[in-house]
């Protein structure tokens, strides 16, 4: 399996599994748009590798995902509204993650397990220099990887 499968698997649950999810965008867009929040864009973190545990053709990857909801620009908004409109995504996302533990039978896929989340904060995005309010969700999934090595190795 690809972090782009994944990814993508990530997004069309986000986006059909989650209520209230507007929008969900596997790679991050070049703007966001204020109109499709509550939306979340999911960034590719470090991985380690396992190269022994299942022998030499097969790699067990245990791959970190970021899961960025932005709920509601900064500024925007009257006071504790943001945080209103956050909170009940803690238990929405925690639900629906721990209902797909091999994120709908994605092949490769051994376990997803969601690690926990930044509680309600304000997130920039690299792009506009603007600040949301939101929630990043860590995400955990551990994939077996088949390694077809080149003739002679």
């Amino acid at each position: 399996m690809s972090v782009a499968t994944v990814k993508a698997r990530l997004a069309l649950i986000q986006k059909n599994r989650i209520t209230g999810v507007k929008r969900s965008f596997a790679q991050g867009p070049n703007i966001i748009n204020t109109g499709d929040m509550p939306l979340f864009i999911n960034l590719t973190k470090p991985a380690q590798h396992n190269w022994e545990i299942l022998g030499d053709d097969l790699d067990q990857e245990t791959r970190l995902y970021l899961m960025r909801l932005y709920v509601l620009p900064a500024g925007n908004g009257i006071p504790g509204e943001a945080e209103r409109l956050c909170e009940p995504f803690f238990d929405r996302v925690r639900d629906v993650f721990a209902g797909r533990p091999s994120l709908e039978g994605l092949a490769g896929v051994q376990q997803a397990v969601l690690l926990g989340d930044s509680g309600v904060t304000l997130m920039d995005y690299p792009v506009g220099n603007f600040a949301y309010w939101g929630i990043e969700f860590k995400l955990q999934v551990t994939e077996y990887i088949e390694v077809i090595y080149a003739a002679n190795e």
